[in-house]
This record gives structure tokens, C-alpha cells and sequence, in this order.
């Protein structure tokens, strides 16, 4: 029988037997629009293009860059999911006082 394994407290989950979650994470980067103005724009886009392609020549276009687009999928048991579920980006909780009434 296949085993998983949960990423936070790694407790094994028998396939078929244990209840498992799957988290899947998916960070980008937020690109406002741009404002476009109202004067009659003499750019030249396919020299603007050029000059990109040219600035992006010495990466490696083929390896994922973590700073643009990461994809990311956890497993997880019960009782990580309803932490997870309670503080999804693991806040800090403050503390509440409770005071008698004198």
C-alpha cells in the first residue's frame, strides 16, 4: 500500500486508509496596469522588443526563475490542515489578557 508522508509534522498517511490534504501554492509577482497617456505615442515597440530580448540573452530561459512564477504543493494530515486552515500564513497570534471587572 503507498505511504505519504505529511510536510509539517511527517507522520505517515496509508493511501486508501488516512485522510490527506493537498495545499498547492502559486506565487507570482503583481503587475499593475500601466496608464497609457493621451498623447500620440511614436514609440518603437519592435525596437523596445529587441532591446528586451537582448537583456534577457545572458539568463537561462529554460531554468524556472523562483522570482517570477513558483508553483509549490504540500501534503498534509488532518490536524496540520485545520492549523493551516485557522492561520494560512502563519502569523504571528497576539495574545489576549483577560481582566476581571473591579
Amino acid at each position: 500500500m503507498a505511504q505519504f508522508h505529511c510536510d509539517v509534522c511527517h507522520c505517515v498517511l496509508e493511501a486508501g486508509r488516512d485522510i490527506r490534504y493537498v495545499v498547492r501554492l502559486e506565487v507570482f509577482p503583481a503587475l499593475d496596469p500601466v496608464e497609457e497617456s493621451d498623447a500620440v505615442d511614436d514609440r518603437d515597440y519592435l525596437m523596445e522588443v529587441d532591446d528586451s530580448l537582448s537583456a534577457l540573452a545572458p539568463f537561462d530561459l529554460n531554468e524556472p526563475d523562483d522570482d517570477l512564477y513558483q508553483e509549490l504543493q504540500f501534503t498534509l494530515c488532518p490536524e496540520c490542515r485545520q492549523r493551516l486552515a485557522k492561520n494560512p500564513l502563519g502569523a504571528a497570534i497576539p495574545r489576549t489578557f483577560e481582566f476581571s471587572e473591579n
